[in-house]
């Protein structure tokens, strides 16, 4: 194939996508929401959105890309995103770093900044989490955090 333009080589890529998307068909919801993060996952725990939608309310995976970046860091993305999380040990938060990742040289002084503690014991009593090791890319300076939510029995404390 000689390609002589952008369009030429990314096409393919996004008709075997179109075909993909096609097949699932009714496996596959899409729901846009307009607001703020934080309100909104808030809003999705307390099914206050639409308590009639047919929408889950709870996931197993949740990733939100950059967004803590504007929005102070992995807080929010504990104390919001972990709740709509269904009670299962697989479910899992997830997010990228990229607004100021030249400022942290791995992850433990990013949580430091944003969770004023670097110590993943400290972390996972405090949130009730497990924090899973953090896959980065040193070449483009590119982290995800990824949270996972623990379980706890009822005789457990933290």
């Amino acid at each position: 194939m000689n390609t002589t333009s952008l369009y030429e080589y990314v096409a393919p890529f996004f008709h075997l996508a179109a075909q993909s998307l096609q097949q699932l068909r009714d496996r596959l919801t899409v729901e846009v929401m307009l607001g703020e993060v934080s309100g909104i996952l808030d809003m999705m725990r307390h099914q206050v959105l639409d308590p009639n939608s047919s929408f889950p309310h709870s996931y197993d995976c949740i990733h939100l890309s950059n967004i803590p970046d504007h929005i102070g860091g992995p807080l929010n993305l504990l104390l919001f995103a972990m709740p709509c999380l269904k009670y299962t040990p697989a479910a899992t938060v997830t997010a990228n770093c990229l607004r100021n990742t030249p400022a942290f040289k791995d992850v433990d002084p990013f949580h430091c900044e944003y969770l004023a503690t670097s110590d993943k014991n400290v972390i996972s009593k405090l949130m009730r989490t497990s924090v899973l090791e953090v896959a980065g890319v040193a070449e483009h300076k590119a982290s995800v955090a990824r949270f996972q939510i623990m379980l706890l029995n009822e005789t457990e404390t933290i």
